[in-house]
């Protein structure tokens, strides 16, 4: 008699059962990993946006900006050369609704101008990007044009 090798019903089910356990501690991890990697990629990606701004000020000899523009999928921010017709240069987009930006002082954008340094009269900038978990970041874009990052413990 030839005997069938498999699984039994109870050896299935106690399997399943394991998987359902290590999964219900696995997702709140992998959710607040992809919300702090979101907050990152975020302020990551208006740094390059200051920069993209600040170096094409410098090799086109004209005026750039960079300004909030409206998004229905999370937050935008649009880099132009004032010296070109207002040409869009490129656009910084943070996906997700559950980041949040400010600016101190409430600014409408940052311009750079032909030398590189800033050209908006608007001081030492500081950009807030805060997640739901209340983690941050502090963007500042000094009077100079340089910029730096650092985390915040809360927002």
């Amino acid at each position: 008699m030839r005997r069938i090798k498999g699984f039994t019903l109870l050896e299935v089910v106690v399997t399943i059962g394991l998987v359902a356990i290590l999964a219900a501690f696995a997702v709140p991890s992998f959710r607040t990993s992809i919300q702090n990697n979101q907050l990152a990629a975020c302020s990551n990606k208006f740094v390059s946006a200051i920069q993209l701004a600040k170096s094409t000020a410098v090799t086109s000899r004209t005026r750039t900006q960079i300004a909030r523009v409206a998004s229905t999928t999370g937050i935008r921010f649009q880099v132009t050369d004032e010296g070109n017709s207002s040409q869009v240069l490129e656009v910084f987009e943070c996906l997700g609704n559950d980041i949040s930006i400010s600016l101190s002082p409430d600014v409408a954008n940052i311009q750079y101008g032909s030398t590189g340094f800033r050209a908006d009269g608007n001081g030492q900038v500081q950009l807030t990007v805060c997640n739901e978990l209340s983690k941050g970041k502090l963007v500042t874009v000094t009077t100079g044009g340089g910029v730096s990052t650092k985390s915040l413990g809360n927002c």
